[in-house]
């Protein structure tokens, strides 16, 4: 264990984690009270996009409205100190206030960002490495936009830092500096970027997904990179964005389709490639999918259509139309009896599936409805809302 300041650190060999004070959280925004339980709830538009994250997890509408809702069992076991970042605190999914002409929203550990349709980003929750972007330290509960920050098509978090890939294909990242940037704190100590950071020593990117504590992107080439939180344990030297990248070399053997969080592509052909060199998929941890395997890039998995992974799990949509899960279920809080999944074992209850997210849950657009899996909420998909369409107009 390493500390720089009020920054601890574990470091190995080309590795460093580092986390931020926990003592004192200032924090922003009155907490919303809970609302009553309902045996059903329908959203007011249809689905989009889902996020899901440790214990809370979000919708966005069609019509550009946000709504998020509490994974956990109420009364709500989440420590106090952590409680207050996810913005909301019951399991009836409620609207998020300040987020509209939302198209997308990324939220995985304590915080989250989401991208409005003019281009510009708001982001809320945990704020100790400053990866809200909003130029301090302060946690919020509401959704705060980031001054200056316009023409962006995609944002992006990790568990220390936020990115956004900018119109042109440039990347601008903050919070905790060694996720994103060669910089050694070792050597430098801990860099914490307040304020969006551009990353002018990146060519332009076509897309981004950030795990933990590094980040991944793919070039307008199609080539797919990651870098970050990477640098000797020799405190006098450090490592270049070169190094970084020759060290996490994907070296697929298909076109990636799309990114997925973990160091991980679900590539044209249906298989899902990791890099298995990272914090969040590891050679010596019982971590899906690189545990026991050799390889820097670790390939499983076929006929996929859809994923989505985080630390040691993932969920995918398959062409036969099953959701299917695989690895260990796990949370941070200590509260949840891990899981583990040991093949593709497929969901029950599920008819028409679009979209997967995992967390510590598992949730799926189902048709018209959203439901929900995983150790919080038990084996069975729980119905969290629905959308009913308006019956036609008679003619």
């Amino acid at each position: 264990m390493k500390r720089f300041g009020s920054f601890a650190c574990l470091a190995a060999p080309l590795f460093v984690a580092c986390a931020g004070p926990v003592d004192s959280v200032p924090l922003s925004g009155d907490p919303p009270p809970p609302t009553p339980a309902t045996e059903e709830f329908f959203f007011p538009a249809p689905m989009t996009q889902i996020a899901a994250a440790e214990v809370a997890s979000f919708v966005v509408l069609a019509d550009g409205t946000v709504w998020g809702f509490s994974n956990v069992p109420q009364p709500s076991i989440v420590p106090e100190k952590n409680a207050p970042f996810y913005g909301v605190q019951d399991r009836t999914p409620r609207r998020i206030e300040g987020l509209d002409d939302v198209v997308s929203v990324a939220f995985r550990f304590r915080h989250g960002c989401a991208l409005h349709r003019d281009g510009t980003v708001s982001c809320w929750g945990d704020n100790r490495n400053g990866q809200l972007g909003i130029g301090s330290r302060t946690s919020t509960r509401v959704p705060t936009k980031i001054g200056g920050l316009e023409h962006v098509v995609e944002v992006d978090v990790g568990e220390w830092h936020s990115c956004a890939r900018l119109e042109g294909g440039r990347v601008t990242c903050w919070g905790e500096r060694t996720a994103y940037f060669p910089t050694n704190p070792l050597k430098d100590g801990s860099v914490l970027d307040l304020t969006p950071f551009e990353l002018e020593i990146l060519p332009p990117m076509g897309g981004l997904a950030l795990s933990r504590l590094h980040t991944c992107g793919t070039t307008t080439a199609g080539e797919v990179r990651c870098w970050g939180n990477l640098w000797p344990e020799d405190s006098s030297v450090g490592i270049s964005l070169d190094e970084q990248l020759a060290y996490r070399d994907f070296r697929l053997t298909a076109a990636p389709a799309r990114l997925l969080h973990g160091s991980c592509v679900l590539q044209v052909g249906g298989t899902l490639a990791c890099a298995c060199q990272n914090e969040e998929v590891s050679l010596s941890d019982e971590k899906l999918p690189c545990y026991g395997q050799e390889e820097a890039v670790s390939s499983f998995g076929a006929d996929i259509v859809d994923a989505d992974m985080q630390m040691a799990q993932a969920c995918a949509i398959f062409g036969d139309g099953a959701v299917r899960c695989k690895g260990g279920f796990r949370s941070t809080f200590g509260d949840v009896t891990p899981w583990m999944y040991e093949a593709w074992e497929p969901i029950e209850g599920l008819v028409s599936p679009s979209a997967v997210a995992v967390g510590v849950d598992a949730c799926v657009i189902d048709g018209d409805c959203l439901k929900c899996f995983g150790p919080w909420i038990g084996r069975e998909p729980r119905k969290i809302g629905c959308y009913v369409p308006p019956p036609e107009e008679p003619h």
